[in-house]
């Protein structure tokens, strides 16, 4: 306890030692410097730190999957029960699927659940407008209202087909520009790598 009471007694010595509380300012104010220089440094590493970025980034992408999950979660068990259980047809479907620009896993059985969605509610949205803004009967009008469930139910996939085609349109359109860019740098001198990675950077603002 030497050291406490050696303090003590210099803290008594300040009043009388201007010295002393010089020293005691500066020590201080160093101390306040570099917590406060600490603090700007975890700040500024805190915002700049590209391990932080990419952690942020995954996270909120992350955050965003499990959104749609949970948003189309009623829509996917009810497509399970309709999906095609044959591999080739399944297959068939997921590749149309990706090549209409939709590769995330859950996209066929939430293909098929909004089948069976546009299959119900299509008739169902016939007959309350049949109730409501007309005089006809139901059952009378009834092979109209199983037709509009059939189209309602087809419609989906005449909408995929219109889809592959108009991204395969895109895409053919894109190529061009693509391989022009592709020679501009390896005439630039980058490597395969690089110029693939560069282009892949560049091209989105002309083809999104």
């Amino acid at each position: 306890m030497n050291w406490l009471e050696q303090f003590n007694v210099w803290l008594t010595t300040l009043d009388n030692s201007p010295e002393n509380l010089r020293l005691l300012f500066v020590v201080l104010l160093g101390i306040l410097g570099f917590t406060f220089s600490m603090a700007v440094a975890m700040f500024l590493r805190a915002v700049f730190d590209p391990v932080k970025k990419r952690i942020d980034v995954a996270q909120q992408v992350e955050d965003a999957q499990t959104n749609d999950r949970d948003r189309y979660s009623l829509l996917q068990r009810v497509g399970v029960s309709i999906a095609p259980k044959a591999e080739d047809k399944k297959a068939s479907i997921i590749q149309r699927l990706e090549t209409a620009g939709y590769r995330s896993p859950q996209a066929f059985t939430l293909f098929f659940g909004i089948k069976l969605l546009a299959f119900v509610s299509v008739p169902v949205l016939l007959m309350v407008g049949m109730v409501l803004f007309s005089d006809a009967q139901i059952f009378d009008r009834l092979v109209e209202i199983i037709l509009s469930g059939v189209v309602a139910f087809l419609l989906p996939n005449y909408w995929l087909i219109r889809m592959v085609r108009r991204r395969q349109k895109h895409l053919r359109h894109a190529l061009p520009d693509a391989l022009d860019m592709m020679v501009v740098c390896a005439e630039a001198g980058l490597g395969l790598n690089a110029a693939i990675q560069r282009v892949a950077d560049e091209i989105g603002v002309q083809h999104p």
